[in-house]
Parts: structure tokens; C-alpha cells; sequence
């Protein structure tokens, strides 16, 4: 269970990464800075790392309750 568990969370990273990092190039540029101190990170990056959470935690509650909902059908 543990392992499926983590390939789970493991292939929604990656779909949500590229999936994020596709709409935010459409509709934002690679262009934009944010200066946090004396630091320029493109704004996309930042987006991309506040984002990353809590999308992660929603797909795997919805794999994890997909996967319960098929057995729990099953029977």
C-alpha cells in the first residue's frame, strides 16, 4: 500500500509540475522577476513552489479515496 502510496504522489508531482509550469508560461512569460532581497527568481519558479502543496495533497486524497471507493464497490 505504501508503495503505491508514494508512486501515487510521485507521478501527480510530475503531472501537476508540468501542467503548472505549461499555464503559467502561456498566460504569465518567463520574463517576470520577483525580487525577494537581493535575489531576482522568475516569478513562475516562486508561483510554482507555493503551489506545489497543496495541489499535491489534493490529488493524492483523490487517488487514495478513488482507490478506497473501487474497493469498498467491489465487495
Amino acid at each position: 500500500m505504501w508503495l503505491k502510496i508514494g508512486k501515487t504522489i510521485l507521478v501527480d508531482t510530475l503531472m501537476m509540475t508540468l501542467f503548472l509550469v505549461v499555464i503559467m508560461l502561456l498566460f504569465k512569460g518567463p520574463i517576470d522577476y520577483v525580487v525577494i532581497g537581493q535575489y531576482k527568481i522568475k516569478s513562475y519558479v516562486v508561483t510554482l513552489l507555493q503551489v506545489i502543496p497543496g495541489t499535491l495533497i489534493f490529488f493524492t486524497l483523490l487517488e487514495l479515496g478513488s482507490t478506497w471507493w473501487q474497493k469498498r464497490n467491489k465487495k
